[in-house]
C-alpha cells in the first residue's frame, strides 16, 4: 500500500529545514530577542520624548515616530525568525504532540504578532479604544492574540513536559504562564497607563526567555524507546 502524500505543511517546514540545518534554527530565537533589545535601545535612544516605562515598544514604530519605518521592517524580521524557531521546536517535540502545540502557540504567536505590528503600524500613541484606524484594529487584535497563545501555549507545554527530562523548561512554563496572563491583563488596563510600557517588557523577557529555553538544543529528542516485551 503507497506511503500517504506528506501534507503541504510538511513539505514547507522539510523545505525550512532543508536550507537552514537545525543548528542553524536553534539561533532563531536568540537572535529574534536580541533584535527585539536593539530596536528598543537604539529607537528608544533616538527619540528622546520617547519614555520606556509608560510606551508600548510598538510606539517605536507607529506613524510619525523618527525611526517608524525602520523599527517596523525590524519587528517583521523578527516575526520571520520566530517562525524559524517554530520550526525547530516542531522538530524537537513531535514525538510530544501536547508540547508540540504547546511551543508552535507561543512561538507562532508570537511571530505572527511581531509581523503584524510591523505591517500594521500603529497610530500615533497605540490607542486601544476609541476612533482608531483599521490598521490600529489589526495591531492591537495581533497584539492581544500573540500574548494569549503565548501565555496559553506555555502553559500547555509546561504542564505536557512536567515528567519529561525536560523539568526545567516544564517549571518554567508553568510559572511564566500565569505570569505573562496577568501582567498582559494588567497592561491592557487604562489605571496601569503609566507603567505598561515596563509590564510589557517584563512579559517579553518572560516569553522570549521560555523560547529560547524550549528550543536552545539542536536537532529533536530521540524516538521514545519501544514498550518492552513481558517475555
Amino acid at each position: 500500500m503507497a506511503a500517504p502524500a506528506c501534507s503541504n505543511a510538511e513539505r514547507g517546514r522539510a523545505s525550512i529545514r532543508a536550507v537552514v540545518p537545525a543548528r542553524g534554527l536553534r539561533w532563531c530565537a536568540p537572535a529574534a530577542a536580541t533584535v527585539a533589545v536593539v530596536l528598543a535601545v537604539v529607537g528608544g535612544a533616538r527619540w528622546p520624548a520617547y519614555r520606556h516605562r509608560s510606551q508600548f515598544l510598538s510606539e517605536l514604530g507607529q506613524r510619525g515616530a523618527p525611526d517608524g519605518a525602520a523599527v517596523s521592517a525590524g519587528f517583521v524580521a523578527i516575526g520571520a525568525l520566530l517562525a524559524g524557531s517554530a520550526v525547530h521546536g516542531e522538530g524537537r517535540f513531535r514525538h510530544r504532540p501536547p508540547a508540540r502545540a504547546g511551543v508552535l502557540a507561543v512561538t507562532l504567536g508570537f511571530a505572527v504578532s511581531y509581523a503584524a505590528a510591523g505591517a500594521a503600524r500603529c497610530d500615533p500613541g497605540c490607542p486601544e479604544r476609541g476612533r482608531i484606524s483599521t490598521s490600529q484594529a489589526v495591531h492591537n487584535a495581533a497584539g492581544a492574540a500573540g500574548y494569549l497563545a503565548a501565555a496559553g501555549g506555555m502553559g500547555i507545554a509546561g504542564w505536557a513536559l512536567r515528567r519529561s527530562p525536560h523539568r526545567g523548561v516544564a517549571g518554567a512554563g508553568l510559572v511564566g504562564a500565569p505570569v505573562a496572563a496577568v501582567l498582559s491583563a494588567l497592561m491592557a488596563s487604562e489605571s496601569n497607563a503609566a507603567d505598561r510600557g515596563l509590564l510589557q517588557r517584563i512579559v517579553e523577557v518572560v516569553v522570549f526567555g521560555w523560547m529560547i529555553a524550549a528550543v536552545r538544543r539542536p536537532g529533536s529528542e530521540a524516538t521514545p524507546p519501544p514498550l518492552r516485551s513481558a517475555s
